[in-house]
This record gives structure tokens, C-alpha cells and sequence, in this order.
């Protein structure tokens, strides 16, 4: 078993928390649609649940990439894994980011590279495309 293990990584909408730490999440989806790159994407989330062997704190980072590797941006911080799943008997933990304003230069591929303890464990790829609104004849 890998550990960490990435359980579940989405892009998505909305997240609700729920009664008995239930998650519904609201709105999949790995494409944007652009009209003008110098507006910032239209907010959105990213739910990750891991499991972890060990119980404790761990380093993330999530990295936003360009499929040519000359657009970056990323945020860090650290995740509890101290709730023990019966079912897997790993130690899991939930991330539930939000991503406000973020502005990337232009349509393509990218990917959001989900780093835990220093080790890259996996990666989100999304698609961003032009959209142009129809020709009136």
C-alpha cells in the first residue's frame, strides 16, 4: 500500500460537510471555459481525501502547473490524519481548498500537483479552452 494514498481527488463546484463528517460534492467537472484570460477563472475547490498509515500531522502543497512547465503558482500548509476509518483501518484526512482569483495566461492543459511530505502522490489535470461567442450574421 502506498503511503500516503490518494483516495479521491476532484475539482468541483461546492463541498458540504454533512452530519457524521458525510462530504457531498457539487458540480465535477476538469474543463473551463475562457473568454478572456485577463479575467480570473470562475471560483472552484478541490476535495482530496487521503489515507496515511501512520496518525499525524503532514506537509501538502498543491501546485497549479502548465502543461509547458512556465506557469506556476502553489500554497502550502499541513493536514491532521487523525481519524482512524474502520473500513481501511489507515488514518484519513480531507482537504478542502478553495481557489479564488486565479488568473492563468492561456488555454491549455494544466495540472494541480498534490505534494505530501515532499513526495509528488499524484496530480488534478484540467483543461482551460477559448470559448468565443457565436457570429451573428
Amino acid at each position: 500500500m502506498p503511503d500516503p494514498e490518494i483516495k479521491l481527488a476532484v475539482l468541483c463546484d461546492d463541498v458540504r460537510q454533512e452530519v457524521g463528517n458525510k462530504f457531498s460534492l457539487m458540480g465535477l467537472f476538469d474543463r473551463f471555459g475562457v473568454s478572456d484570460f485577463t479575467q480570473s477563472l470562475p471560483s472552484f475547490r478541490v476535495f482530496i481525501k487521503m489515507h496515511f498509515l501512520t496518525e499525524g500531522e503532514h506537509r501538502f502543497a498543491l501546485n497549479v502547473r502548465s502543461g509547458e512547465g512556465d506557469f506556476s503558482v502553489g500554497l502550502q500548509g499541513v493536514l491532521s490524519a487523525t481519524e482512524k476509518e474502520q473500513a481501511s483501518g489507515r488514518y484519513s484526512a480531507h482537504l478542502n481548498i478553495g481557489f479564488n482569483q486565479l488568473k492563468v495566461p492561456r488555454e491549455g492543459v494544466y495540472n494541480i500537483e498534490i505534494v505530501c511530505d515532499d513526495k509528488s502522490v499524484a496530480s488534478i489535470p484540467f483543461q482551460v479552452a477559448t470559448v468565443r461567442p457565436p457570429t451573428l450574421q
